[in-house]
């Protein structure tokens, strides 16, 4: 009987970014973690800015259809459902808003920035750092920095907010911490400069 897939212990004791899509996310902020050459973990069209990011998540099967380019790029690659093709490996879905320490399973939390951050866990870094976590729209209100995805889905911030207040307690009982520098986020108010926030 062949093992379960599992997300790999690619960036022990390292710093990671996680690229969400927020409309505050911008090739300025990619360029200056590449200047770092910190790991990234971008998560569906945040690729578009960060082509070279190591990992690729996301969990909707019908993303990697429309993204079929992805797919086959040389990224690790990941998702929660079965998306057809071989080189995306299927997690399992666990716990709502506990983040799972065994990496065939991720924490759900309803959507695919928390589950990045718990694919980040498994990854065994020292530091998260969060780029394009707005959870809010911008001031023109656009919810992404794409503009839409082709189905017009539209997401529910104010039933994720509540799960992050548990997560920096969550991540230093493993020995981890967690650094929203995105440049506009409802999770944390903060305003600060990304570029700035990201270096240690």
């Amino acid at each position: 009987m062949s093992e379960a897939p599992a997300v790999p212990r690619l960036f022990p004791g390292q710093t990671i970014v996680v690229l969400g899509s927020g409309p505050s996310l911008c090739a300025e902020d990619v360029s200056a973690v590449c200047a770092k050459r910190l790991p990234i973990i971008a998560i569906s069209n945040a690729v578009q800015l960060a082509p070279m990011a190591d990992v690729v998540y996301c969990p909707d099967a019908r993303w990697w259809a429309w993204h079929q380019d992805v797919a086959a790029s040389p990224a690790h690659k990941f998702s929660l459902q079965h998306t057809g093709f071989p080189s995306v490996i299927r997690l399992a879905p666990g716990h709502k808003t506990k983040i799972e320490t065994d990496p065939r399973y991720l924490s759900t939390g309803g959507h695919g920035g928390w589950q990045a951050i718990n694919l980040a866990v498994h990854t065994a870094p020292a530091r998260i750092v969060l780029l394009g976590y707005d959870f809010q729209p911008s001031a023109s209100g656009e919810h992404h920095f794409f503009g839409e995805h082709p189905d017009s889905s539209h997401v529910r911030y104010e039933q994720w907010i509540a799960n992050y207040r548990t997560l920096p307690a969550q991540l230093a009982s493993l020995g981890i911490t967690i650094v929203n520098a995105s440049r506009r986020t409802a999770i944390t108010g903060s305003t600060a400069s990304a570029k700035a926030r990201i270096l240690p």
